[in-house]
């Protein structure tokens, strides 16, 4: 698989017990099993901002893929 979406108004599971990315724009690219995401903005919490920020999702294979994940807040 390879491809790229552009979405708007998603919502991110990250790591399990930890608040989602709501409100989510930016674009996912879906390469094998990996799974890269580029925030444009979201929301986390009431009142947190997400500014643009990234995740990798590396291998969907395992049901406990490692996620790299580096979220800008304000």
């Amino acid at each position: 698989i390879d491809a790229t979406v552009i979405a708007k108004g998603l919502e991110v599971a990250y790591l399990p017990g930890f608040p989602n990315v709501i409100d989510a724009d930016g674009v996912v690219k879906f390469t094998g099993k990996r799974i890269h995401i580029d925030l444009k903005q979201g929301k986390l919490l009431t009142g947190t901002v997400v500014k643009p920020s990234a995740m990798d999702f590396t291998d969907l294979d395992n049901p406990n893929t490692p996620v790299k994940t580096e979220l800008n807040l304000s």
